[in-house]
């Protein structure tokens, strides 16, 4: 495990999953878009947007959400919304639904 900055948010759509990109996994997709920073990243789109993007473009299959800290839990929308919550929320979430 590394100290690398995480970013903790609910990706709501028709199901809801927890997620908690490193940065180092959000600069995999975003340094083809030019990006060199997360801050210069976060600065263009804004946090939320930042998580939605990368979310909704990263290969979603089910050991791929595993490694890259994507879990689903339970919830029924039709609209997309990302909520960026902080460590504590999102380990009581993680904590309620998986452990």
């Amino acid at each position: 495990m590394t100290n690398e900055t995480k970013y903790y948010a609910v990706v709501k759509l028709k199901k809801a999953e927890l997620i908690s990109p490193s940065e180092s996994q959000l600069m995999s997709y975003y340094i083809d878009y030019g990006y060199t920073t997360i801050s210069d990243v976060i600065e263009d789109y804004g946090e939320s947007e930042m998580l939605r993007e990368w979310y909704n473009n990263t290969n979603l299959n089910i050991e791929y959400k595993y490694n890259s800290n994507i879990f689903p839990i339970d919830w029924d929308s039709e609209f997309e919304e990302v909520d960026v919550i902080d460590k504590a929320d999102w380990d009581t979430i993680y904590e309620s639904t998986y452990v």
